[in-house]
Order: structure tokens, then C-alpha cells, then sequence
């Protein structure tokens, strides 16, 4: 299939902000300028109201909420006229609540071409009941866990972003501020973080702590810093679509998750900009990062390992410069966008060949 000819649809649960969100948009924005056309189906959310989302991407918002049974009716007829109007022949989704509208849509158009992209590690028989003609998986651990009941048809592509010629971050040799940044869930192993960084605030006055992001934790994290009277240290701002700005009032990122964690991509955009990151040893982070290489892995639920790698950080400042250096160095080589660009490309050509 010639890449004109290729027109693709992936769907997404919504537009809010999220490491799936934000691949699709950003590899969206890319791709639409070779094929012949890129659409997203998914609910509305913050990407609406910025400008990441070019105007060459077509946008299907009229979605109301995917997983909920009640809706899937309507979704689906949306779905339908979605695909018949914009000709797609080839539909990529990311969530498995998606499964049950392809296998309608195989049913309505025997011919569409059917990706699936798995993000997460989930360990479950759901993963069986996934229908593509090919599989991306975006690590190795995700592609472990998928192969358990799909055998064939299975690619790795990890998440890769665009790196930044220099390193951005300046090291003026004080760590001020620690951020998270991602959705307010408990898998995320959030109260870790405030359970350590109560502890070494204590110690270290000048220190604050950053979560961006939104979720339903996000009410619990507002007790937590009432209850410990950490309003003046901790600040819990909403998300943001401006990368810039989010990584450049950080200076060291923590990914604490204790679950579900298929890659990671905070990881590779933080060291892309110089940010040095203490992350858990579980699903795709490990095949990120190599203990104080490029990063810090701790066990996950360990507040007190999770104190020792911050303050390691703050005591040493050659650490510090080591591990940016390293990181902006190994996302350079692996991690440039324009890899998974080619990739995705040979694949839409080459899918429907026998």
C-alpha cells in the first residue's frame, strides 16, 4: 500500500493528558503530512483547546465516554459513520475497551486493517480477546504480556519523542524542586512520594515538590498536604499541554508506580531535557533505565529507598551531573522520534501483504 493511500484512524479513550494521548497526537501530527489521511476518534479533553493537535488531523469528538455500556450504541453508530465518511482502511486503538467496537466494525468492513497498540502490562485473560491483524507492543514486558495469549503478529515500538540538541536543563549544582508528573491514580505509587518527601523536607527547608496532573487521587493528595501542613512545600498543579514549561520548573522527576507501568514515557521526555529521574523497578521502566547510568531504580512501595535516592541526589552533585548526562546521551541514541516515524511507516505499507 502506497503511504497516500493509507488512511488511518486510531482510537484513544479521550484527549486528556496522558502518555498514549500524547503519542498518538505528536506521531499523528508527523504522519498526516505522508499519508493520505490521520484521524482521531476519542472524547473531547484539554488537547482540544491547545494548539498541539495540527490542523491536518481530523478530529472525531463526538464520543461520550467508551467504557461506559450505556454508551455504546451511539458510540458505535458514531464510530460507523466515522469510518465510512473518511474511507479508513486502516484503524489503530489503544485501550482494550475498544475491543468490542472493531469486532463490529470487522463486521461492517471485512477488509479494515485492525491495529492494536498494547501500553500497559495487565497480566490478564482480557488480552486474549484482543482482534488485530498486528500487535505493537511499546517494550519488551509489554510484549511478554500479550504474547502470553497472542502469539503472532507482535512488534515492539517503544514511545520515542523529539530531543532537544542540547540539553536544556542547567545544573546550578542545588536541587530546589522534585516533580510528578502524570495521572493522580494509586497504581502511581503517589503517596510514597509524599510519605518521602515529608520526611526529607524536614531536613531540607529549601526543597519543593511539583505534582502536574489530574485524577482521582486528587482529593486525597489535597488532605495529605493539609493534614501535614505542607501547603508552603508541595504544589499540586493542573495538567499542562506546553512541554517546555512543565520540565523546566523540575529538577529531578520521580515515577513511584507501583503498577501498570507498560513504559514510561515522562522517563525519556525528562531525559531528553537533562532531568535526572528516580522511577520503580517494575514493568517497562526497567527496560529504560540501568541503575545510576542513566537513573535511579528503587523497589516499588519503598518509601524509605525512595528517600535515599532523593537525597542522594542532594548530597551529590557529581551523581547528579553523571546520570544527566548519561540520560540526555542514551534518549539521543535511542529514543529520537524519527526511529518509530520510519517504522510505522513500513508497517502501514507492508500490513495488508500476505
Amino acid at each position: 500500500m502506497d503511504l497516500k493511500q493509507v488512511r488511518l484512524l486510531h482510537l484513544i479513550k479521550s484527549l486528556n493528558i496522558g502518555g498514549i494521548e500524547k503519542s498518538t497526537i505528536r506521531y499523528s501530527n508527523i504522519l498526516a503530512k505522508e499519508l493520505g489521511f490521520v484521524g482521531i476518534y476519542a472524547e473531547s479533553g484539554i488537547y482540544n483547546h491547545s494548539n498541539i493537535v495540527q490542523n491536518n488531523i481530523f478530529l472525531c469528538n463526538n464520543v461520550k465516554k467508551v467504557a461506559n455500556a450505556f454508551y455504546f450504541i451511539p458510540n458505535l453508530l458514531n464510530l460507523y459513520k466515522c469510518v465510512r465518511c473518511n474511507r479508513i482502511n486502516i484503524i489503530n486503538y489503544h485501550h482494550r475497551v475498544f475491543t468490542l467496537y472493531v469486532f463490529f466494525l470487522k463486521l461492517f468492513y471485512p477488509h479494515l486493517i485492525k491495529i492494536y497498540t498494547a501500553h500497559s502490562v495487565f497480566s490478564d485473560w482480557q488480552n486474549r480477546l484482543i482482534i488485530a491483524d498486528k500487535i505493537i507492543a511499546v517494550s519488551e514486558k509489554v510484549s511478554i504480556d500479550i504474547s502470553s495469549y497472542k502469539k503472532n503478529n507482535i512488534i515492539i515500538i517503544p514511545h520515542r519523542v523529539d530531543i532537544p540538541k542540547t540539553i536544556p536543563k542547567k545544573f546550578n549544582g542545588h536541587i530546589k524542586t522534585i516533580g510528578y508528573i502524570g495521572r493522580f491514580e494509586h497504581g502511581k505509587g503517589i503517596f510514597t512520594l509524599l510519605e518521602s518527601f515529608e520526611t526529607l523536607s524536614k531536613s531540607s527547608s529549601n526543597l519543593h515538590l511539583v505534582f502536574r496532573g489530574d485524577g482521582p487521587e486528587k482529593k486525597a493528595i489535597q488532605n495529605f498536604i493539609l493534614t501535614h501542613n505542607l501547603e508552603d512545600k508541595i504544589s499540586l498543579l493542573p495538567p499542562c499541554t506546553n512541554d517546555d514549561e512543565i520540565y523546566s520548573e523540575i529538577d529531578v522527576l520521580v515515577l513511584p508506580s507501583h503498577s501498570l507501568e507498560g513504559f514510561g514515557l515522562v522517563i525519556i521526555e525528562a531525559m531528553s531535557r537533562g532531568i535526572p529521574v528516580i522511577a520503580t523497578k517494575v514493568g517497562g521502566i526497567l527496560d529504560l533505565i540501568e541503575h545510576k547510568k542513566n537513573g535511579v531504580l528503587i523497589a516499588p512501595n519503598d518509601t524509605g529507598a525512595l528517600l535515599s535516592g532523593l537525597n542522594e541526589f542532594i548530597v551529590s552533585k557529581q551523581l547528579y551531573k553523571s546520570i544527566q548526562m548519561t540520560g540526555y546521551k542514551y534518549v539521543s541514541e535511542k529514543y529520537r522520534i524519527q526511529m518509530t516515524i520510519d517504522i510505522i511507516t513500513n508497517l502501514l505499507i507492508n500490513i495488508n501483504k500476505p
